[in-house]
């Protein structure tokens, strides 16, 4: 195996990456780096290594900006790593709240209630909620046994 020599900006993306995503974040780096190493190179170096790491905005409000554009974008699967980055950064239930509504208007109730599913997933995971459990199945009521209409005699 070839060493790798690792770029400044993939050490800074890296740790930032870390720091927002934690372990589920780490499985994926894993997972797509054994397929192929630059498909996990580039986002680190740029997107985190580059972009995430600019100052300007403090990256709880980054990760609220990433986290509105993929549940907009219907990117399922990034709003749960984002809405993990946004609470691992300080993010509240009550800002989630407040950005899934706001989503409502720009992309819909269709992606607000999609990404609500995302949102809930990883509060559950975390043991902060717990759904409710689920309506008993209604009770029908027994078919009659009365007689069909050809089985009933004339008067």
């Amino acid at each position: 195996m070839v060493a790798t020599v690792r770029s400044q900006k993939f050490i800074r993306g890296n740790n930032l990456r870390r720091k927002t995503l934690g372990e589920a974040g780490e499985e994926r780096r894993r997972l797509l780096e054994a397929f192929h190493p630059d498909l996990m190179r580039y986002p680190i170096e740029f997107a985190f290594g580059d972009v995430l790491s600019r100052p300007g905005l403090d990256h709880k409000t980054r990760e609220l900006i990433t986290l509105a554009l993929a549940i907009g974008g219907g990117v399922e699967r990034e709003v749960k790593s984002h809405t993990r980055g946004f609470l691992n950064h300080g993010g509240t239930k009550k800002e989630l709240v407040e950005l899934l509504i706001q989503i409502a208007v720009y992309s819909g109730f269709p992606r607000m209630i999609a990404g609500t599913y995302g949102i809930i997933e990883v509060f559950e995971e975390r043991g902060l909620f717990k759904p409710p459990k689920p309506l008993p199945a209604p009770k029908l009521k027994p078919k009659s046994k009365s007689k069909s209409k050809a089985g009933r005699a004339h008067k």
